[in-house]
């Protein structure tokens, strides 16, 4: 029994041994270059972020002036300014909100386009989108209300894919 005792507290000292040398190689190892990242820009975030209150900007944290979906909508739109920063910042507002339906919303699949704007990207007239409806060849709209309609947008993207892959094999089957 006394040897048991014994096996038993060498292997606990081996496992303490191990662990504080594990300690000792983590406090002296280099941060991961993620953490590194991630610090470099949370502070260029804090540094926007303080700027943006001394110009009279600081309530993200209220919903009433700003909600989710609004936040969602900024981000959005920041996009388009390509500055990370900014971008990021919003990220951390609906994170912090739990607003990531409101950017599930904004994302461009899941978008309802009306008719003009599907004709305005796909280049066919309506008459011409209506004829291709018919014969199963264009994607058919969804009941918004009583008579309005609107296609997915992925499904037009889907659609405008398939024609420039029909297209292709045309010209590499058929070569000039």
């Amino acid at each position: 029994m006394e040897q048991i005792i014994q096996q038993k507290n060498q292997i606990i000292a081996a496992l303490q041994r191990e662990n504080d040398e594990l300690k000792a190689q983590q406090a002296s190892a280099q941060p991961h270059p993620d953490d590194v990242a991630v610090d470099v820009l949370a502070t260029a975030m804090k540094a926007k972020l303080a700027l943006k209150r001394a110009q009279g900007f600081n309530d993200w944290t209220d919903p009433l002036p700003h909600s989710n979906d609004d936040l969602a909508q900024s981000l959005v739109d920041h996009l388009a300014k390509g500055d990370p920063v900014d971008i990021a910042n919003y990220a951390m507002f609906l994170y912090l909100r739990n607003g990531g339906d409101s950017l599930k919303k904004l994302a461009p699949g899941n978008r309802i386009l009306r008719r003009k704007e599907v004709e305005e990207i796909t280049g066919l007239g309506r008459s011409t989108i209506y004829e291709h409806m018919a014969k199963d060849t264009f994607p058919k709209p969804v009941s918004l209300t009583g008579r309005a309609v609107g296609w997915r947008n992925k499904d037009i993207q889907h659609w405008l894919q398939e024609q420039a892959s029909n297209l292709e094999h045309q010209f590499t089957d058929n070569p000039a």
